[in-house]
């Protein structure tokens, strides 16, 4: 018997086998009609055996593989966010429903040390060096995607870059929701209701980041309009995970001089924030407070009937998808940044959106 791991088999291989001559086996595999179909069926079953390809069975492989498309493998990495963020799972959900109708292959990765510059750098690139692209969301700054650049890893940010220092550099590709023009339509809308004192409550705030952006809507709404904003109006826990109950308490110290109206652009912290003053008596009725999230979250938190500014998140997907595509097909030959527009709901009055878009 011929062994098959050391030797390519060839035709003649088969014949040998088969106790019949090679051009025998030659005619039997070509289904001549001169072979009968007894001989012919124990020279396939042997050329099956053996693992015989005859070279026009090689060359119709080749095509196949040829003309087989391609799946492209596309990464989500999440910096500084555990995967299991409450505020992460409807994005990846939408990602990963776009990319199997698209016949697209999603990966996901997370870390949550930020600390080590270099072994983020190093970890990201591990994850992303052999994907087709690479998606990033969470704490990501400019000095890790400048370490993904120089690899030349196609990379689109989901959300905005974190500032660091004084830096304003701005490198990579970004698309992100205009999160400066919702916090200017939250305070637009309160002061337009007549409110001229509205808190504005958040866990923590990193520096061009979403809150950060929120914030800035809120003071740009004021300047607008000439009010001067209250530093005790702003309260940034500093923590994460605290909730609102802080900011609630603050408030509440303040007594007469407490807020009328209230600015959350986390529906988690929202939660808190309103079940502390509500126990203090405190009207914290839908009228008086703005929320932002995804519409599962306000329904897990019971807050779906309150006015929320959010994202679509399968509009983000589907545009994160094919930002990412245009970047594979032709690389980008500088910075680009996106800007999406936002839904709102449950506002008593139309909403002009477009008059509250942040310049990009």
């Amino acid at each position: 018997m011929v062994t098959v791991e050391n030797k390519r088999i060839r035709l003649q291989d088969v014949a040998k086998e088969a106790k019949v001559s090679v051009a025998t086996a030659s005619m039997a595999l070509s289904d001549c009609p001169d072979i009968s179909e007894g001989t012919k069926q124990r020279i396939r079953n042997m050329s099956k055996k053996l693992g015989y390809q005859r070279p026009a069975d090689k060359q119709l492989l080749r095509q196949h593989n040829e003309q087989k498309p391609k799946i492209l493998r596309f990464g989500f990495m999440s910096v500084g966010t555990r995967l299991n963020d409450e505020i992460l799972t409807d994005l990846l959900h939408e990602l990963t429903m776009e990319a199997v109708s698209i016949g697209l292959r999603i990966e996901v990765s997370a870390t949550d040390n930020i600390s080590n510059h270099d072994a983020l750098v190093k970890q990201t690139l591990a994850f992303g060096h052999e994907l087709d692209g690479l998606i990033l969301t969470g704490r990501v700054d400019d000095n890790l995607l400048s370490g993904i650049e120089m690899y030349h890893i196609p990379c689109i940010v989901v959300g905005n870059v974190l500032r660091t220092g004084n830096k304003f550099l701005q490198l990579g590709q970004i698309l992100a929701a205009d999160e400066i023009g919702m916090g200017r339509f939250a305070a637009d809308s309160l002061i337009a209701d007549g409110h001229k004192r509205i808190g504005f409550v958040a866990e923590i705030l990193f520096p061009g980041l979403y809150i950060d952006n929120w914030l800035s809507g809120y003071l740009l709404a004021h300047n607008s309009t000439c009010i001067t904003v209250d530093p005790k109006l702003v309260q940034i826990a500093g923590k994460a995970f605290v909730g609102g109950k802080p900011a609630a308490e603050a408030f509440v110290a303040m007594g007469g001089h407490a807020p009328t109206a209230y600015i959350i652009p986390d529906i988690r912290t929202a939660s808190t924030f309103i079940s502390t003053l509500t126990a203090h008596k405190i009207n914290t009725d839908k009228n008086v407070v703005i929320i932002s999230g995804t519409s599962s979250l306000a329904m897990k938190y019971h807050l779906e009937n309150y006015p929320q500014i959010t994202m679509d998140q399968k509009v983000m997907a589907v545009q994160v998808i094919e930002r990412l595509f245009c970047i594979i097909k032709k690389p980008p030959l500088s910075p680009t940044r996106l800007l999406l527009p936002f839904t709102v709901r449950n506002f008593s009055e139309p909403c002009n959106i477009e008059a509250h878009s942040a310049p990009q």
